[in-house]
């Protein structure tokens, strides 16, 4: 399901230099996960500040504020999931560092291109 759909709730943070957007994460609601809020993680960082390790702090800064806004509103935990292309480099080591170790192939062996989700 994607994130950007109506209607479903969803977190934006965003790094600023001055009026220039130097790092975006996004996580939305999707369906429950046993029984806990699951999110969807999305993020993106513009071609001149890639690099530089601005979508792992973007994305490790919004789930330490996702959980403290939880805790505060004593949701014990949620799940987080990334889907990432497998040619994807950059974004698969932000998934690596941030949300899991190690990703899980969801691509059946004859489609192309393969993704990999990442989840916690």
């Amino acid at each position: 399901m994607p994130i950007a759909r109506r209607g479903i709730p969803r977190m934006t943070y965003v790094k600023m230099d001055g009026k220039t957007v130097t790092a975006y994460a996004t996580f939305g609601l999707v369906e429950p996960c046993d029984g806990l809020p699951c999110f969807q993680a999305g993020w993106a960082v513009p071609s001149a500040f890639r690099n530089q390790g601005r979508a792992t702090a973007i994305v490790e800064a919004a789930l330490a504020e996702m959980k403290r806004g939880f805790g505060r509103n004593r949701v014990p935990t949620s799940y987080i999931e990334a889907v990432v292309g497998e040619d994807n480099a950059a974004s698969r080591r932000v998934a690596e560092r941030s949300i899991a170790s190690e990703g899980k192939s969801i691509a059946k062996p004859q489609e192309q291109p393969h993704a990999n989700i990442f989840a916690r």
